[in-house]
C-alpha cells in the first residue's frame, strides 16, 4: 500500500509540474446546441459571429471533440498533444505588441541643418514609410490603437452622462467596453443596462455598433448579438 501512495503521489506531482498545453482562443458564447440536442454549440474569440458544433473543425488545425459544463473539450491538431479542456473565463495569452523601431536621424539631422521648417506629421508618416516600409504596418496598428481610445473617451463621456447612481456601475460598463474593444468591435455607443445589478454590476449591458447591430454583454464576460 506505501508503495502504491508513494506512485500515485509521484504521478500528481509529475502532471502538476508538466507544462501546460497552449489555449489557442477564448469562449466567447456557449448555449445549447439546437442541432445536437443535449449537446453545446460555442462561439469564440478568434471568429465572433461564428458557431462551432461538436465534431467541427477549430481555427489552427484542432478540432471540438466534447462539450461539458461551461467547457469544450480541445483536441490538438496532429502532432499538437493531447486533448486538453478549454473552459468559459479563461483567456488565451494575448500576442506580444510589436515594439517601435528606433528610426535613423531624419535628412535634415544628417546634413546638419539647423535651420530648416520642421516638417509636418503627415510628411514625416511618409519620410517614415518610404524609410522603413515594415513600419507602414504599424502605423496602421497605432491608427487602431489611437480609434480604440477614441470610442473609450466618448463611452467615459455617455457613462458620466448616465449618472448610474452606484459609481460601481461606471466601472462595470467601462470593463464590458474593453471587453468588446478585445473583439475588434468599432463606432460603439452604450445604449442601456439592464434594472438587475449586483453589486452595481448590470446583469446586461447593450451596445450599438457602427454598423447599427446591437450587442449584449453580460456579467459573465460573454457578448450576444441582440437585434
Amino acid at each position: 500500500m506505501a508503495d502504491f501512495l508513494k506512485d500515485r503521489r509521484m504521478e500528481i506531482a509529475k502532471k502538476a509540474l508538466s507544462p501546460k498545453p497552449s489555449q489557442p482562443f477564448d469562449i466567447n458564447v456557449m448555449e445549447p446546441d439546437p442541432a445536437n440536442p443535449g449537446g453545446q454549440r460555442v462561439m469564440i474569440s478568434t471568429k465572433p459571429g461564428h458557431w462551432y458544433s461538436e465534431g467541427d473543425a477549430l481555427p489552427g488545425g484542432g478540432s471540438y471533440e466534447a462539450s461539458k459544463n461551461r467547457a469544450i473539450t480541445y483536441l490538438p491538431g496532429q502532432g499538437g498533444g493531447e486533448p486538453f479542456d478549454i473552459r468559459m473565463g479563461d483567456h488565451a495569452p494575448k500576442e506580444p505588441r510589436p515594439q517601435e523601431p528606433r528610426h535613423a536621424p531624419m535628412w535634415w539631422q544628417r546634413q546638419g541643418n539647423t535651420e530648416h521648417t520642421e516638417p509636418t506629421g503627415a510628411t514625416l508618416d511618409w519620410m517614415r514609410e518610404q524609410m522603413y516600409p515594415e513600419s507602414a504596418g504599424m502605423s496602421a496598428q497605432k491608427a487602431g490603437k489611437i480609434d480604440n481610445q477614441n470610442q473609450r473617451d466618448a463611452l467615459e463621456i455617455q457613462v458620466r452622462d448616465a449618472n448610474f447612481p452606484d459609481p460601481r456601475t461606471d466601472r462595470a460598463v467601462m470593463d464590458a467596453v474593453e471587453d468588446m474593444l478585445d473583439e475588434q468591435f468599432v463606432g460603439l455607443k452604450l445604449l442601456r443596462t439592464s434594472e438587475e445589478h449586483e453589486d452595481g454590476i448590470p446583469d446586461n449591458i447593450y451596445f450599438e455598433a457602427g454598423d447599427g447591430s446591437v450587442w449584449e454583454w453580460n456579467s459573465n464576460g460573454e457578448i450576444h448579438r441582440a437585434d
